[in-house]
């Protein structure tokens, strides 16, 4: 490396301050704090990442009818007992089905005494015209 007496290190300094010193009031302050002292981050745009996310508030006035709406269904709660047997018994596994229409929701909790394997998924009901659609949701252990 080349050596540098007083005077060049000392403007080197200088200049390498006054850069970094540009650095922030032309980028840094305009697109963090949409502070902008010289109107180059106006100019570029940087200002606008500094502004904050426009967040749009949906009402019940203003949502969309589906979000909006009571469902048609009424809310309902079941509680269900399953026990679920050894491998001689079904090969230790239970299906518990029920039925929906489409855009219902339900909500879900289940306790176990053991770890279980579960799979929860969906179909539709086949027909002559159309045939059965099956979504998987999860699969996992608890």
């Amino acid at each position: 490396a080349p050596h540098l007496d007083g005077t060049k290190l000392a403007l080197t300094t200088a200049v390498t301050a006054a850069a970094a010193l540009a650095a922030v009031i032309l980028f840094v302050l305009p697109s963090e704090y949409g502070v902008d002292p010289t109107g180059f981050g106006d100019a570029t745009g940087l200002t606008e990442l500094a502004a904050p996310p426009e967040v749009v508030v949906e009402t019940r006035l203003t949502a969309p009818v589906e979000i909006a709406s009571r469902p048609v269904t009424p809310f309902r709660e079941d509680t269900v007992t399953l026990t679920v047997g050894g491998m001689m018994e079904n090969w230790g596994q239970v299906e518990y089905k029920l039925s929906m229409l489409a855009g219902d929701d339900m909500v879900y909790h289940w306790t176990a005494s053991a770890p279980i394997y579960y799979e929860f998924h969906g179909h539709t009901i086949p027909t002559e015209e159309e045939p059965m659609q099956v979504m998987d949701y999860i699969a996992d252990q608890s």
